[in-house]
């Protein structure tokens, strides 16, 4: 009776232990981390790779600030961003990302190092101008993505010297771009 008992309660254990590690919170606890999704851009097709999660960011399971990169899908250029996700809604599976919504600001200073994001996102190639400022005078750029899009909105600001001149221009984007593929990496 011992034995039968002990066998038992062992099992209880087990199903207990599986039933509750398998409830991972939707999308195994939200972490994004590893995520890269590709796009159709208006200039190419680019990437976007969710790296770490900023320690002490998360305000709800996968809503906080991520460290990110965006290049086009040859790498030629890359920029690093901070991705701060404000909505994130799973289908039903708890897998799938059915919306993501984020605010992404450029992680640097550095103009040269955010031409990437730049041209990105207003689909303007800067070959024969020298980028002196990049400010995005609402703060940041509004990212909104679904399975089948990634919706860019906000405002751009430059200066740059063209043929010796010089050029400020302020751009309104709004850049819908065709979802190519989404991998998940370890959630």
């Amino acid at each position: 009776m011992k034995k039968f008992f002990a066998s038992l309660l062992a099992l209880v254990g087990m199903v207990a232990g599986l039933t509750l590690t398998s409830c991972g919170g939707g999308g195994g606890g939200g972490n994004l981390s590893g995520t890269t999704i590709m796009a159709n851009g208006a200039s190419s097709a680019y990437q976007i790779s969710i790296g770490k999660k900023v320690e002490g960011s998360e305000i709800a399971p996968g809503l906080g600030a991520y460290e990110c990169t965006i290049s086009d899908v040859e790498g030629s250029m890359t920029s690093n961003m901070v991705m701060t996700i404000t909505k994130l809604e799973y289908g039903e599976d708890d897998e799938t990302i059915k919306r993501l919504e984020a605010a992404v600001a450029p992680a640097s200073f550095v103009a040269d190092d955010n031409a990437a994001f730049y041209n990105i996102i207003t689909g303007i190639i800067s070959t024969n101008k020298a980028i002196t400022k990049l400010t995005f005078p609402e703060g940041s750029m509004q990212m909104i993505f679904t399975p089948t899009q990634i919706t860019w909105k906000g405002m751009v600001s430059y200066s740059a010297i063209a043929d010796n001149s010089k050029l400020e221009e302020e751009i309104t984007v709004n850049l819908m771009s065709p979802v190519v593929a989404i991998s998940k990496g370890s959630y």
